[in-house]
């Protein structure tokens, strides 16, 4: 089997996009994350814009943590939260949120309480992702918002609430 790394930028997106199961997914995900390629950076961010939330969810996931040092931090975080503005599907805010979160140590205040709106989203997945989204945020908005979540009735939700306030 060929290694993952000896793909092109083009086969892994094929790959990833033609995927039916979630074995190679992340792995597909973190080799492009590290690969510091302005087409693949171009691809990612048309993904994100797709009608398909299979493809969105793919673009989102590869801008996240998208070369190394982050490249392109705040131009991803207008993305996710234009997306914001307009997205219901569960996956897809979910991503959103981990995205923010794996960038979140320059949000503005407005950022912080689109985001915090979440805390009472009928989803545990988005509030789960909230708390990643919210982990290491110093804002008094942010530290309520999580505090109401070390409460929630989802226990993965109160641990990872709380590490978010200790960190």
């Amino acid at each position: 089997m060929q290694k993952i790394s000896t793909f092109t930028d083009e086969e892994i997106l094929s790959r990833l996009l033609k995927n039916k199961s979630k074995t190679n997914y992340w792995n597909y995900i973190r080799e492009l994350r590290k690969r510091k390629s302005t087409t693949t950076y171009q691809k990612a961010t048309e993904l994100t814009n797709s009608e398909n939330n299979v493809e969105k969810v793919i673009g989102i996931n590869i801008l996240a943590q998208f070369g190394y040092p982050r490249k392109h931090k705040n131009r991803n975080l207008n993305t996710y939260f234009k997306l914001l503005k307009t997205e219901n599907s569960i996956k897809t805010v979910s991503s959103i949120l981990y995205g923010i979160g794996h960038n979140n140590e320059n949000l503005s205040e407005s950022q912080i309480d689109l985001i915090c709106q979440f805390q009472s989203n009928k989803s545990a997945t988005i509030r789960y992702s909230l708390t990643s989204a919210l982990s290491g945020v110093e804002n008094d908005n942010a530290i309520k918002t999580l505090i109401k979540l070390t409460k929630d009735k989802d226990s993965d939700i109160r641990d990872w609430a709380t590490f978010g306030i200790g960190s």
